[in-house]
């Protein structure tokens, strides 16, 4: 279980913001790629109670809760923040899409330029030699026994 170290806002206010399976969250993990709500303790200089002059959070705060209370309180001075989640799904998935199909396309330019490679072999030396890739046990002789070599009688 990882325990950040809260941040500090530029006016002063801290703000301990925990992400993980012991503390309320979403998801409720250790191991999430990002939290699309968060466990918060707010303190504030000068005021002891918790969340003060803020309106009171349930069980756990949003990501854009979280954002809006960080720009009213100046922007994070220093601490750590777990890995947020702000939604925004229908662009990393169409971006995620994009790459993989640059990353599809790259590898069907690298088969075709292979291809284009083996073929002048072919053309150059009139065949190619196989590869273990090339394997195919249908060509096994069931039959076919290995030679013996000198010197392997038996006495």
């Amino acid at each position: 279980m990882t325990t950040r170290i809260p941040i500090l806002l530029a006016d002063g206010t801290i703000i301990s913001v925990q992400a993980n399976s012991g503390v309320k969250c979403s998801p409720p993990s250790d191991t999430a790629f990002a939290y699309g709500a968060v466990d918060i303790l707010v303190e504030k200089e000068g005021d002891h109670e918790w969340n003060n002059s803020l309106e009171k959070h349930g069980p756990w705060t949003t990501t854009e809760e979280l954002m809006a209370i960080i720009i009213k309180g100046g922007g994070i001075v220093g601490g750590q923040l777990p890995p947020l989640d702000f939604g925004n799904h229908e662009l990393i998935t169409a971006r995620l899409t994009k790459i993989h199909r640059e990353t599809d396309d790259w590898w069907q330019a690298q088969q075709v330029e292979k291809e284009a490679e083996e073929a002048q072999r072919r053309r150059e030396y009139g065949y190619v030699h196989p590869t273990v890739d090339d394997y195919d046990p249908v060509y096994d002789d069931p039959n076919y026994e290995e030679p013996e070599e000198p010197g392997d009688e038996e006495e």
